[in-house]
């Protein structure tokens, strides 16, 4: 049976109802959404109104593809980007490294970092969002924290009583955080502190990472 859509009035053919939505005004919030927080604005701070004027829409456009702002937040954070390190033929403590180098790289240098600062104070006042950026903008490389921790228990380079799942998540906040605060031209601090990180992780008895 084939099922028709809603049919005109006087029997004419079936057709669609109302517009397409427009994709431009989709991209311009969201875009508009990323500067204000980016600009130093704050979660708490930002308003439809705002974001409206910036993206050159009316509030209705807005309301019409999100009913508040949480539902907006929800689909900048959804949209943001992720750069996974390949790892292929890569060992425990150099892949360990890599994927902390790359979470750095993206707490200082990409969107993910530009909005980070805005976003970080959500962890009380709505962890479910501040959940959702760090799946979305970390999430494959929490994963991949996790399988290098894993193997790295299995051969023991990494110590038998470390969780895989727990380490993973404090890591990825932890370079997060840090690299709020490092620069570019930190990098000697910035080794020292992946060195902890590692060291933190070795068997308690002498072996090798």
């Amino acid at each position: 049976m084939t099922i028709s859509g809603p049919r005109v009035a006087g029997g004419g053919s079936s057709r669609r109802v109302g517009r397409p939505r427009d994709g431009r005004v989709d991209r311009a919030v969201v875009a508009a959404t990323v500067a204000l927080l980016v600009e130093g604005g704050g979660v708490d701070s930002l308003s439809i109104d705002d974001i409206a004027a910036r993206a050159g829409v009316g509030k209705a456009s807005i309301y019409r593809r999100w009913p508040n702002k949480h539902a907006l937040l929800n689909s900048v954070v959804a949209d943001l980007p992720e750069v996974v390190p390949d790892l292929t033929g890569v060992g425990v403590p150099d892949g360990l490294r890599r994927v902390c180098v790359s979470l750095l790289v993206s707490a200082r240098d990409e969107e993910v970092g530009r909005l980070l600062p805005a976003l970080a104070g959500l962890g009380r006042a709505d962890p479910e969002l501040l959940e959702r950026y760090l799946s979305v903008a970390a999430g494959g490389r929490r994963r991949l924290l996790r399988q290098l921790l894993e193997r790295g228990v299995g051969t023991g380079e990494i110590r038998d009583d470390v969780d895989p799942v727990d380490a993973a998540g404090l890591i990825v906040r932890s370079i997060l955080g840090y690299g709020l605060l490092a620069t570019a031209g930190d990098q000697d601090t910035v080794d020292d502190f992946l060195d902890l990180v590692l060291r933190g992780l070795r068997p308690r008895c002498p072996g090798s990472l």
